[in-house]
């Protein structure tokens, strides 16, 4: 979703004036309530959760955690599972959609919860995992940043990691992490350019696959449909990569066909 959000940011903001009902939402980090775009890209990708979980509760829920979208794009994204246009086209239709009468009345009760919700996850086995220690440890620290969308400081410890080690397997899981903040930060020119420089530094399978399959996103945001079906198939030859990975790369090399 990332490299649409970058493409389609104009149209997005034009909706721009309903990100002020997620000011009062103490639960959601201030990040995005400072940036419309990662707002609605993140609104959206929780619409897409709930509809593959086939639980719109989950929509809901993002909706008091602050991403106040979420529900109005689930409801788009059932518009958009009827017709045949692929996501990279409809993309725009998902927020030219959204009607601001409508998300008034929906907003008109809504209680925001104080805290983000979390899910109990109970392991099969009670193993405690190795402790991580040295460049790994650092990388941890860095993807968990990462993921809290502090991008300033993941981008710091990512950088600290290959001051750390000389292995070249774990810079490429430093570089793949640089590249997928610059292309947040909204830098698709940097990232595409160090995700490249994964692929020379010995990458393990779902590092590689994955730099692959952003690679190929990113070359079909920029219209470069030739080089992203190269690289959803690369993606696609990597031994062992992730079932989601491949779902993903297959998905994108099919869209070529549909033209």
């Amino acid at each position: 979703m990332d490299p649409l959000g970058i493409k389609f940011s104009d149209d997005i903001k034009k909706k721009h004036a309903l990100g002020d009902y997620a000011l009062g939402a103490d639960a959601l980090d201030d990040h995005y309530k400072t940036d419309f775009v990662d707002l609605a890209t993140e609104c959206l990708i929780k619409a897409i959760e709930s509809r593959l979980d086939r639980r719109p509760a989950e929509a809901e829920q993002a909706l008091k955690e602050g991403f106040v979208l979420a529900p109005a794009l689930a409801e788009q994204l059932a518009i958009y599972e009827k017709q045949e246009v692929a996501l990279r086209l409809y993309f725009p239709n998902l927020f030219a959609g959204l009607d601001f009468k409508r998300e008034e009345e929906r907003m008109a009760s809504v209680e925001f919860s104080a805290t983000r919700a979390s899910r109990t996850v109970r392991p099969a086995q009670s193993v405690k995992p190795p402790e991580l220690t040295g460049a790994a440890k650092t990388l941890d620290d860095a993807e968990q940043a990462y993921r809290a969308r502090d991008l300033d400081r993941a981008k710091q410890i990512f950088l600290r990691a290959l001051d750390e080690t000389a292995e070249q397997p774990l810079h490429a899981k430093a570089y793949y992490g640089l590249a997928r903040v610059a292309v947040l930060q909204r830098d698709p020119e940097t990232g595409d350019r160090l995700f490249r420089k994964v692929l020379d530094l010995q990458p393990d399978s779902e590092t590689k696959s994955w730099s692959l399959l952003y690679l190929a996103r990113l070359a079909d945001s920029q219209g470069n449909r030739d080089q992203a079906v190269e690289h959803y198939k690369a993606a696609l030859a990597v031994p062992d990569a992730p079932d989601s990975v491949r779902q993903a790369a297959l998905k994108g090399v099919g869209e070529v066909f549909k033209k």
